[in-house]
């Protein structure tokens, strides 16, 4: 039996002796018990699985080719399903397993790529060649990685969106108390810029409690500054006449407006604790004309203050939207209608290029001036906020001031030129210069 025994384990890969037979527990090891139990294990592990499967699948078809489609896309649905039947895990389980999950990346070298940049062609998409050509690609650097900022600038991206978001809220409710008041035929807002100050929310009140003021020795003590000199027209625009449902919801507006005041001061103040240590920065930044803090403090937490992500400030104002896009074909060049881009610094830019053409003597006023003639208002602005993000990168970039190029840069050039140009025009209109300048 012992001879059995040994042939049966002398086939399966051990080599037995007689001394290990005979000297078993309990005056050795027990090698009966023991080499089971190892070759249950071997039988077990996944690797002899799959071999054992891969062989039978080369034996049984006629047509095997270890390179074709089919083969490879066997091959890769066993091993999944081995790995999980032997570890009762996926792939994506045992990676995330040897990933540190608290680093950034977890350790792994990824990158986060446009989908547009790697699709594949239709009726050619499967999960197996999606990873395949995302593979190929990648291996070839034809895929560029997009920019993901630092965590902590994540969070203050997350902070003045919600800021802003809060503050488009704020607006709404405004326009909702503007309306019940007109619908109230109370007509506030034609005679106060802002129906949110303490003089109108003093007159509010007494509306809300159904004891509107009617002369103006009552109105005049709810009242301070200018406003005085406007009583007559106060008591005439507060002779509506309010409904106790009106008034309810008068009260509710009111109360989410303060809410909202009270919120956006929050975040306010979370950005001023983050943007402590780049004070300097901001106040560089508000010497742009039309920028004020709010939009310094979005520009900061949008781009951030490395900018070796970006080659180029042609890059950065491609990535912010503010660029036309390109569309040619044989030879013509069609719409340069920009693209999509970071759309909430795209709003921020168009806002302060509005602000900056009412600056006088400014270069961007002038800018905009020139080509809103010929091209148009909207042109113009989103030209202005080109230039304006042009000159943002170079400040951070090289961590130089802003200098305002003046209003009279244009006529530095071709100035003989333009000087002639005018006085055509003066002589068509019927006056003769006595001398041209610098001819005596």
């Amino acid at each position: 039996m012992g001879y059995k025994n040994a042939k049966e384990y002398i086939n399966k890969g051990f080599v037995l002796n007689d001394d290990m037979l005979k000297n078993s527990k309990p005056f050795g090891r027990d090698y009966f018990n023991e080499l089971p139990e190892r070759i249950r294990e071997i039988r077990a592990s996944g690797r002899w699985a799959y071999q054992k499967i891969a062989d039978v699948f080369e034996q049984c078809s006629y047509d095997y080719d270890k390179n074709r489609e089919t083969t490879k896309a066997f091959y890769a649905f066993v091993q999944n399903k081995l790995r999980f039947a032997f570890t009762g895990k996926t792939a994506a389980g045992l990676i995330s397993e040897r990933a540190a999950l608290d680093s950034p990346t977890m350790d792994l070298d990824a990158i986060v790529v446009n989908a547009a940049h790697m699709k594949a062609l239709p009726g050619l998409k499967t999960d197996m060649k999606d990873a395949e050509w995302i593979a190929d690609l990648l291996r070839h650097g034809l895929l560029k990685a997009s920019y993901i900022p630092s965590r902590g600038q994540r969070e203050i991206r997350e902070i003045t969106r919600y800021r802003k978001s809060l503050t488009e809220e704020w607006c709404r409710e405004s326009n909702r108390l503007q309306k019940i008041l007109e619908g109230a035929n109370i007509k506030l807002d034609s005679v106060v810029k802002d129906i949110n100050g303490k003089s109108v929310r003093k007159l509010l009140k007494k509306i809300i409690e159904d004891d509107v003021p009617t002369s103006e020795e009552e109105i005049s003590k709810m009242i301070h500054g200018r406003m005085r000199s406007k009583l007559g027209q106060l008591v005439t625009a507060i002779e509506g006449i309010t409904t106790p449902l009106q008034r309810k919801r008068l009260a509710q507006v009111i109360d989410h407006i303060d809410d909202l005041n009270r919120r956006i001061a929050d975040l306010d103040k979370l950005v001023q604790d983050y943007m402590d240590e780049y004070e300097a920065v901001i106040i560089a930044l508000c010497d742009i004309p039309g920028i004020a803090r709010r939009s310094a403090e979005v520009f900061l937490a949008e781009i951030g203050l490395d900018m070796s992500r970006f080659p180029s400030a042609a890059h950065l104002c491609s990535w912010a939207g503010v660029c036309p896009g390109n569309c040619q074909s044989a030879g013509r060049r069609k719409h340069g209608k920009t693209i999509n881009g970071n759309m909430l610094l795209k709003t921020i830019l168009t806002q302060c290029a509005k602000s900056a053409r009412s600056v006088k003597g400014a270069y961007f006023s002038v800018q905009y001036q020139r080509i809103a003639a010929r091209r148009g208002k909207n042109r113009a602005t989103l030209a202005v906020a080109h230039s304006m993000l042009i000159a943002i990168y170079h400040m951070l970039r090289s961590n130089v001031p802003f200098r305002d190029l003046a209003s009279d840069y244009y006529d530095s050039f071709n100035r003989d030129r333009k000087i002639h140009g005018y006085l055509k025009r003066l002589k068509a209109l019927g006056w003769e210069p006595d001398a041209l300048p610098g001819s005596a």
